[in-house]
């Protein structure tokens, strides 16, 4: 039984050489923008931020809009990950797929917006005979002096809950992380292997990615380099 990281992590950025996949096909992937922009977007956060009568200022404004479910009416999903314009069209994702959407809409607009991860207690699942433990990430946003946190899980925050700032870089990351998993539990191990290398690439160093990648090797019968 396999156990898998996934984002819904600070070490020193070394790059190590990752072993080829014996005997499988090479999958090739491309880098996406996870915060790309389009044209519905932008007429939404340009409606949303026309009218004050919501109160609270722009970053407040935006929030609101994006968490109402008569608004936008996103449908948080854990299972599923998305770049930003894929979310707003389809109007679903996960706690990394909807921050995605959110910095982007905020950037858009002016404010200035990040990912946060949330340390959470481990939260076990299981599919097809993988145990999967998942990471929490939500989305800040500061506009005039005014900060709020915006989380689409309806999560309780905790008393001393310990956050940290992402990078851009680590979110991407994550992001191939997360789709790097969803291939490991159908057993699809090159295109496993070919989005946690992805992910080592935009961001080395991850403990978790690599701890990912040894299950694919270890699947692979390459215990050497699972090791």
């Amino acid at each position: 039984m396999s156990v898998l990281l996934c984002a819904c992590a600070g070490t020193p950025v070394t790059r190590h050489a990752i072993p080829p996949l014996e005997n499988q096909p090479a999958y090739p992937v491309e880098r996406a923008d996870l915060l790309e922009i389009s044209p519905d977007m932008s007429r939404f956060v340009e409606r949303t931020l026309e009218r004050e009568d919501l109160g609270g200022g722009r970053a407040w404004s935006l929030a609101y809009a994006t968490l109402d479910p008569y608004i936008l009416e996103f449908e948080y999903d854990p299972q599923v990950t998305l770049a930003a314009a894929d979310a707003f069209e389809q109007r679903t994702g996960n706690c990394l797929t909807f921050s995605n959407l959110f910095i982007a809409m905020a950037r858009s607009a002016g404010m200035e917006s990040w990912y946060r991860e949330v340390e959470v207690l481990p939260e076990w699942s299981k599919v097809n005979d993988t145990m999967l433990v998942s990471m929490h990430v939500n989305a800040v946003v500061r506009d005039r002096g005014r900060e709020f946190v915006v989380d689409v899980s309806g999560r309780e925050r905790e008393h001393n809950e310990r956050v940290r700032r992402l990078s851009d870089e680590e979110a991407e990351a994550q992001f191939y992380g997360n789709l790097g998993v969803d291939a490991l539990i159908e057993n699809d191990l090159p295109r496993a292997y070919a989005y946690f290398a992805l992910a080592l690439d935009v961001r080395p160093g991850l403990p978790y990615i690599w701890s990912n990648l040894g299950v694919v090797f270890r699947r692979n019968d390459q215990t050497e380099e699972a090791k």
